[in-house]
Order: C-alpha cells, then sequence, then structure tokens
C-alpha cells in the first residue's frame, strides 16, 4: 500500500512539472483569443501567438534567416528596414493569392510561398536567361500557347 501512494505522488509530480513547463514555453494569452502585439500592419490585430509565430518561422526558412534579420532588440519597432521590407512581401503574396485565379490554373495558388522566389536565402538570385539560338536565320520559336 505505501509503495503505491509513492508512485501515485511520482506521478502527480512529474505531470504537474510538465504542464508548468509546457505553460511556460507557450508564453502569450491563450491560444483563442488575440495575442494582444504591439506595431501589427499586414497581419489582423486579433492574430494568435500560435499563427503570427508560425508564419515568422515559415520566413525563418524560406529565406534562411533567424529572427535577428528582420527585428532588433524590440521586436514592435521599425528600427530595421528590413521588418518593412516583410510587410511589403507579404502584401505581395496575399494580392498574389486573392488574384491568381486569373494567371494560375487549378489549385496552384496553394503552392506559391516565399519559398517559391527564395529557395532558403533571403537575396532572390534569378537565372540567367537562356542563350538564343545560334544559325543561319533561324526563324526564333514561339511561346507556348496556353
Amino acid at each position: 500500500m505505501n509503495r503505491n501512494v509513492w508512485k501515485f505522488a511520482v506521478i502527480v509530480i512529474l505531470a504537474t512539472f510538465t504542464i508548468t513547463l509546457y505553460g511556460q514555453q507557450q508564453g502569450g494569452p491563450p491560444q483563442g483569443g488575440g495575442g494582444g502585439f504591439k506595431n501589427l500592419k499586414v497581419f489582423p490585430k486579433d492574430i494568435t501567438r500560435q499563427q503570427l509565430m508560425g508564419a515568422m518561422n515559415n520566413w525563418t526558412r524560406a529565406l534562411g534567416v533567424k529572427c535577428d534579420h528582420c527585428h532588433g532588440d524590440d521586436k514592435s519597432t521599425d528600427e530595421k528596414p528590413e521588418k518593412d521590407v516583410a510587410r511589403a512581401m507579404v502584401k505581395m503574396m496575399q494580392n498574389l493569392r486573392q488574384n491568381a485565379n486569373d494567371f494560375l490554373p487549378g489549385d496552384r495558388v496553394q503552392k506559391v510561398s516565399c519559398w517559391t522566389c527564395h529557395r532558403g536565402s533571403a537575396k532572390i538570385e534569378l537565372p540567367a536567361p537562356p542563350t538564343p539560338p545560334q544559325g543561319q536565320g533561324a526563324a526564333q520559336p514561339k511561346p507556348p500557347q496556353q
């Protein structure tokens, strides 16, 4: 009987410890309500911490950067110009997704993301255009019609 009480006490202590650590990692307000963030200019004011951090984590992977690329010590200030560039890019993606049915067939809009152009680098480096064919009076091929 005494042994079972000890097992139960250890389980309760471990569960309490785990719940306490998990709650500290989450931080911020509860997931259901708005995050109470300062200086949001593109995202909705009631965005949750989970949604905002998810977007930021996607950007760090797509651009191969860390938080300090756009943010200084105070995350709510606009001291770094990269933060305004990020906002402009978010607006561009929102516009692209809203109007994608005009130029992207099917459900391809869901496949367009920061990764589409950045490919893990903050600086976009486009490949060189193809070299035109060489030859005597070679007719230029026309682009395919859709």
